[in-house]
Parts: structure tokens; C-alpha cells; sequence
């Protein structure tokens, strides 16, 4: 080819060059938010949500996650990244799986307990109102102060009423013959001291919160840690959905226990 021909074709070849080079880039870029896919929805299991991470449009992420997942090679992508994951985190599996085992398996008893005692009435003189040492002393204060001022007006002191008397104590067992509470005592709650709460129990513990009503105890639920560990062995059929659904996790299920705000300060009856 004499020199004409080479200047004649030079441009040609430039622009074949160049569009070779944007393909490659095209391709290389495609695969570089494949990865991107691939890596985001093996963190979450969300096809949308790890579409738009990958960049590709919000609006369509959530049909592009269901085209890409139902690529065979996506597919591949997907198992062998999962499996290789699998194999560098043996370890964090086996602990992760025998944490919740052990939340399983917890006795939520060792948290909070429901005890019946006595109430007022059970061993009290004559099944009257009984009362703590500490609260007679009140209400002897509070006589008094009233004889005081009964004696100022020049009215004659009142005997002071003792009720049932004094010795409550709302962990005595129920009085069978109580005709108030017909021998079934009162419920209270009873919550264990944290510190103090074997490890397992712990796990279940999800904190305490103060409120008007009382204290508002958070406890896992140990049927639902079971459900966990059993869908991780394998032990119930289970339809995943790849790509639909919508960003977010499902709520987590934890059980409540509400104390009184007067039972949360001690074991008084009122």
C-alpha cells in the first residue's frame, strides 16, 4: 500500500480504533456494575435496592434486578460468590448459629417470673387491711398530727384504727380462707436483676424503658429464635423472592412485659 492509500484510510481505521475502545469500555463497565449487583445482593438479598446501588435507574431497578437475576450466568455469579462467602465465614456461621440456638433454647423464667403472694386481706386480723411496718408509721404520724389538731379545737383525741395490723408481706403464700381474694392471692411481676441473668437469658433481654405506666420490659422471643435456627437447617420449605419487595426489613417480633409504675419500685400493694 503506497502512501495515498495508507493517508487515505488512516481515518477509517482511527474510528474503527476508537469504537473497538468505547465497546471495550462499554463492556468493561457493564461488568464492573454486574460485580457491583452481584456484591450488593449478596449483602441484603434485595434485587431493587442492589440494582440502585449498582447505579442503574431507581425507576427501573426493580425490573433490571428481575432480568439480571434470571440470567443463568447472574445465577452462577450469585452461587459462587455465596458459596465462597459461606467458606470464608465458617466460623462466623457456626457462632451466629449457636447464639441463636442458645436464645432458643433460653428460659425466659430466668428474665421475669409471675409470682402470686398474699394480698391485704389474707392474714390480717379478722381478714382486715394489712399493713407494711412503714406504712403504719405513716399513718401513726398522720393520726397524730390530727389529734394535735383536734386537741387545739378542744375536740377529744381519736383511737387510732389498726386495721389488720402490721406484717404484710407480699411473698407469704395466699390464705386459703380469705374472703377477699378466695385464697388465689394477688399476681405480681417479678424481674430479674440483669447483672445477675445467665448468658443465655441475657440474649433474650432487649433493654428497659421507663414510662408513665411503669417499666416497659423488651424480651425476645424465643419461638421466634427457633423458627430461625430451623429455617437455617433447612427444616421448612421456604419460596424466596429474588427481586420483588420492597426496600426494608421486616419487623422483628419481641415480647413486652409491663410492670406497674408502683409495683416497678418495690413490692407494695395497693
Amino acid at each position: 500500500m503506497n502512501r495515498t492509500e495508507q493517508k487515505r484510510t488512516a481515518p477509517a481505521k482511527r474510528a474503527a480504533k476508537a469504537t473497538k475502545k468505547a465497546a471495550a469500555k462499554k463492556v468493561d463497565a457493564a461488568a464492573l456494575r454486574l460485580e457491583q449487583f452481584v456484591s450488593a445482593y449478596l449483602v441484603h438479598f434485595n434485587g431493587a435496592r442492589a440494582a440502585r446501588e449498582a447505579g442503574f435507574s431507581p425507576g427501573s431497578a426493580r425490573q433490571k434486578a428481575s432480568e439480571l437475576l434470571a440470567r443463568p450466568d447472574v445465577q452462577e455469579r450469585v452461587q459462587i460468590a455465596h458459596a465462597a462467602f459461606l467458606a470464608r465465614n465458617e466460623a462466623t456461621k457456626d457462632m451466629v448459629l449457636a447464639r441463636m440456638l442458645a436464645k432458643a433454647t433460653a428460659d425466659p423464667r430466668a428474665l421475669t417470673e409471675l409470682h402470686r403472694g398474699c394480698c391485704r386481706y389474707c392474714w390480717g386480723k379478722g381478714f382486715r387491711y394489712q399493713f407494711t411496718p412503714q406504712e403504719d408509721r405513716e399513718r401513726r404520724e398522720q393520726h397524730a398530727g390530727e389529734n394535735k389538731v383536734r386537741r387545739a379545737e378542744k375536740k377529744p383525741p381519736l383511737p387510732y384504727n389498726e386495721e389488720g395490723g402490721v406484717g404484710y408481706n407480699p411473698r407469704t403464700d395466699p390464705n386459703p380462707r380469705c374472703p377477699e381474694c378466695f385464697g388465689d392471692g394477688k399476681e405480681r411481676v417479678v424481674f430479674k436483676d440483669t447483672r445477675d441473668l445467665p448468658p443465655d437469658a441475657a440474649l433474650l433481654f432487649e433493654g428497659v424503658e421507663v414510662t408513665q405506666h411503669g417499666l416497659k420490659i423488651r424480651i425476645t422471643s424465643p419461638t421466634d429464635a427457633l423458627l430461625n435456627v430451623g429455617k437455617h437447617l433447612g427444616m421448612f420449605a421456604q419460596k424466596v423472592k429474588h427481586a420483588g419487595g420492597d426496600e426494608g426489613d421486616a419487623p422483628v417480633e419481641v415480647g413486652v412485659v409491663m410492670i406497674p409504675a408502683k409495683a416497678a419500685g418495690g413490692d407494695g400493694d395497693g
